[in-house]
């Protein structure tokens, strides 16, 4: 309700009925606390996704690591299964905390929408450098159809042997 008064001391009055929703994630394992389960290395070879220490919240992060000791690869944190397994139309927002111990290496952050058959429909990045201090990296996707499924991932390439980023508090939304 908003009353509004005038100089001459007139008010009028309007009230309007609002629906507020939370903003619910869908991710079921955002933040690694006790399990990587949802997760894994996309299929990598000699790529793991590991619980450590460390968190930017709470006690738990994952470490993507590379344990190749002569290849250099791309490090993959893959949602599997995939969070969001039927679309609603709606844009879709999907973010996570990084970090690694070296700045520098860029890092992709990734929606791949298909189709219930396995078609490719689209996709949506952003890429940016990691640092070694934790920063919020996010990715928007406008999804039109109803009942696809959406691959949520963050990767690097060409990382050497070793952590090659850590990930916590992963989120995907839709509004």
């Amino acid at each position: 309700t908003v009353t509004v008064k005038d100089t001459a001391g007139l008010s009028s009055t309007a009230t309007q009925t609002v629906t507020a929703s939370a903003v619910s994630n869908l991710v079921g394992n955002p933040g690694f606390e006790t399990n990587t389960n949802g997760w894994n290395a996309g299929g990598r070879a000699g790529v793991t996704v590991t619980r450590v220490s460390g968190a930017h919240s709470g006690t738990s992060a994952a470490a993507i690591t590379n344990t190749n000791s002569s290849a250099v690869t791309e490090c993959t944190l893959n949602d599997s299964p995939n969070w969001v397994a039927s679309t609603t139309p709606g844009t879709y927002v999907g973010s996570l905390w990084l970090r690694a111990d070296t700045a520098g290496a860029q890092i992709k952050v990734r929606f791949r929408e298909y189709t219930s058959s396995g078609g490719s429909v689209s996709s949506a990045s952003v890429t940016v450098n990691l640092t070694t201090s934790w920063q919020l990296v996010q990715v928007s996707y406008p999804v039109t159809h109803t009942g696809d499924n959406i691959d949520f991932s963050a990767y690097t390439s060409n990382s050497p042997q070793g952590v090659c980023f850590y990930a916590d508090d992963v989120s995907i939304t839709r509004s």
